[in-house]
């Protein structure tokens, strides 16, 4: 529960896209909460289908990953959410540049619209209309395909308790258990002007423009990463299970009126810890300007995790030892 009140009091650079929205609430953080218990019983599971799991070579996807993208929107109007093929391609040439090191690629196969005034205005992604309403009739393929849902609203009960309050993003994980959110059908999805150039609205009147980096950092989750600051204590050395990122506390990172990969780039909250604080990844809480890796020891992850619970095998990748 202490990292589910840590987030909702963080702001993000997300805030100033309220200049587009009107004055609904606040914006922060990413709704992919994993608890202890959540992560020991996924690393079990994984542990074990590493010594018993055989599939057979036709069972496992090699190339890029096939991903559709479902827009949900109000009225044909950018500001309405209904997104331009050009920004949905902007993004993919992100998310791809991203994740290049990883070994994985995503290829989008097709783009859908769907109006439903309701649910753009507020989606509540832990709620089953939700789901049967949108993710249901829509979803495409089985877990070694991205779905991406794009919205103006994301309310998850888990992080803010103000129903006026949204993430940027939300994701399952390759193991559906690690973060157990069956309301999204194992699908990502994130704020329409979280996209680059703020979905297409330009920038807002305090300048603030995304970049991107949030569908990266919510396709990390898909992939089978946690957040780096991941645990239930302030300095928690088991941290996220890898053992590459040092381990850390979210808020001196989140709070800085300076990105903190230019104003400290050598901070260290957890000074009893081995490391430095992981400021340039990906799936840290950070400016986007200062989102710039993986590490060698999360790409390792996501390349066990996905070979496992996605049957997805990167470029490069034999397969996990036994």
């Amino acid at each position: 529960m202490r990292a589910a009140l840590s987030i909702s009091s963080i702001l993000s650079c997300a805030t100033a896209a309220l200049a587009h929205l009107g004055d609904r609430g606040e914006i922060g953080g990413c709704g992919s909460i994993a608890t202890r218990d959540a992560v020991v019983l996924s690393s079990v599971k994984a542990q074990q289908l590493k010594r018993n799991a055989r599939r057979n070579a036709d069972d496992y996807h090699h190339g890029p990953i096939q991903t559709y993208w479902h827009v949900i929107h109000t009225n044909d109007t950018v500001r309405g959410g209904h997104l331009e093929s050009e920004t949905i391609d902007a993004q993919m040439d992100i998310l791809n540049t991203n994740f290049a090191p990883t070994g994985f690629s995503f290829e989008l196969g097709n783009i859908s619209y769907i109006k439903n005034d309701e649910i753009f205005a507020n989606t509540s992604v832990l709620e089953n209309s939700t789901y049967e309403a949108i993710v249901a009739p829509t979803h495409v393929g089985g877990k070694d395909t991205l779905n991406i849902y794009t919205t103006s609203w994301l309310h998850v009960a888990a992080v803010y308790s103000n129903g006026n309050d949204s993430v940027l993003g939300i994701s399952t994980m390759p193991d559906e258990e690690a973060v157990p959110i069956p309301e999204l059908g194992d699908s990502v999805f994130v704020l329409y002007f979280s996209l680059p150039g703020n979905g297409g609205l330009g920038p807002s009147k305090s300048g603030v423009e995304f970049q991107g980096t949030t569908l990266v950092h919510e396709v990390g989750h898909w992939t089978g990463l946690y957040h780096t600051f991941q645990g239930e204590s302030e300095c928690d050395a088991v941290n996220d299970e890898v053992d590459d990122t040092p381990a850390h506390t979210l808020q001196p990172h989140a709070l800085t009126d300076e990105p903190i990969c230019r104003a400290n780039p050598n901070v260290d909250s957890c000074p009893d810890l081995p490391g430095s604080d992981p400021i340039n990844n990906h799936m840290n809480y950070v400016a986007e300007e200062c989102r710039t890796e993986f590490t060698p020891g999360q790409i390792a992850r996501q390349h066990e995790q996905m070979y496992l619970f996605r049957g997805i095998v990167a470029e490069g990748y034999d397969g996990p030892e036994a």
